[in-house]
């Protein structure tokens, strides 16, 4: 193995340093009691040796080593590189997924939901290190950036926190834990089945690969539906984040992103804050369409001339929200020696309102260019328009395309 040397001037003090980096050793020419401090520390600093004392005095000890004229001894040594990682999953198998994809929802009620920064595994070593440094203080190991570990031990959505030797998690979900080692988040789950009569929150995105039936169903983030949502009016379909599906029929959607949609959207009450978009082919027909941005199909309103109204308006997700809550007030049954004012739903419906007053003036200064109602083949009869404070009512039907705040 190569070294490097170094000496001090009367050449009483020599400094070797092995080529990797990973061992120092000096040798003094005579009574080491008679040695400045200093001298050594500055041969030291002139081989740019900063790590590995505490090293070398260990191995020292432990080998019974002793200065002696004119021997070679430690004074730095690199950490060990040979640890390997143990990992204790910290999440108890019973709370984990079994896959990400499910049969039924009911599969969610007996895992255990968890939120980001929460503990997921504990990793320790033989050494109590998780990285190694050489003699000149610099990383030779280190898990957060070992292939083999990071492949072996983390899925998605989590993280190794190296000050605290911990796996965490990075966002809410679903743990699930591969071959009893590697641990991931689940922060969208694949449903291989129809939704049908359910009443059911998910905690997370949603993929479904079949259809939503007569259900009342909330996502706490997008919702993707390779079917259709029908007849799901009570208290219909709320989505955190994005809503796509192939058909949506006789239904309640109120969404925080945009909706999108790949046939029809009929007979539907709309409340989206972002865009409502249908791809070629699509139609709007009948029920109430609220869009905070825009709303596009290929074909809006019915040749029966079927009431469709379509607007673009403030926070159409809080006003949906805010008569969802209302409809369920006036179906409750109410005790006469309860304060109205105390009941959860009228307070978490004053809060919207609150909500609600506090959002418009961010809408109002938002760009009007893209606030559109775009039907790329024209409006059949029947059809009522309107954006923000300017309204069109279509009778007879019209070639026209596009109708725009902003012309």
């Amino acid at each position: 193995m190569k070294k490097e040397t170094f000496k001090t001037e009367d050449g009483k003090i020599i400094l070797r340093v092995s080529a990797d980096g990973n061992l120092a050793e000096l040798r003094i020419e005579e009574d080491a009691s008679l040695v400045s401090e200093k001298a050594i520390a500055d041969l030291l600093a002139e081989a740019e040796i900063k790590y590995g004392f505490e090293n070398a005095r260990a191995d020292a000890e432990a080998k019974g080593i002793k200065r002696e004229p004119g021997v070679y001894f430690p004074v730095a040594i690199a950490d060990d590189t040979s640890f390997e990682p143990e990992v204790e999953i910290l999440v108890e198998p019973l709370d984990c997924l079994l896959s990400q994809r499910l049969y039924s929802l009911n599969d969610l009620s007996r895992v255990r939901f968890i939120t980001a920064g929460e503990k997921l595994a504990k990793v320790s070593t033989g050494t109590g290190a998780v990285q190694s440094k050489n003699i000149f203080d610099r990383k030779i190991r280190d898990l957060a950036a070992d292939k083999n570990f990071l492949d072996t031990f983390l899925g998605e959505n989590v993280d190794f926190d190296t000050r605290r030797n911990l796996i965490v998690a990075i966002c809410d979900g679903y743990a699930l834990v591969e071959n009893g080692k590697k641990i991931s988040i689940i922060d969208n789950i694949f449903l291989q089945q129809d939704i049908v009569e359910t009443g059911y929150e998910v905690k997370t995105s949603l993929t479904l690969e079949g259809s939503i039936f007569k259900s009342d169903l909330v996502v706490n983030g997008n919702l993707n539906v390779a079917g259709k949502i029908e007849d799901c009016s009570a208290k219909g379909v709320v989505v955190a984040g994005n809503l796509l599906a192939e058909s949506c029929e006789d239904s309640l959607l109120i969404c925080k992103g945009d909706l999108e949609f790949r046939e029809k959207l009929q007979n539907c009450e709309v409340f989206c804050n972002g865009n409502v978009k249908g791809a070629v082919g699509s139609e709007i027909s009948g029920g109430n369409i609220q869009a905070g941005i825009s709303v596009s199909s290929d074909l809006i309103g019915s040749e029966d001339k079927e009431k469709t109204i379509v607007e673009v308006s403030i926070a159409p997700f809080i006003k949906g929200m805010m008569i969802q809550l209302s409809q369920e007030l006036r179906k409750k049954d109410w005790d006469p020696s309860e304060p109205y004012q105390d009941d959860p739903l009228v307070k978490e419906l004053s809060q919207l309102e609150i909500k609600f007053s506090k959002v418009i003036p961010d809408f109002l200064s938002h760009n009007r260019e893209q606030n559109k109602i775009i039907s790329h083949e024209g409006f059949n009869p029947g059809v009522s328009l309107r954006i923000f404070n300017l309204s069109w009512k279509i009778d007879t039907g019209t070639d026209e395309t596009e109708f725009a705040l902003v012309q």
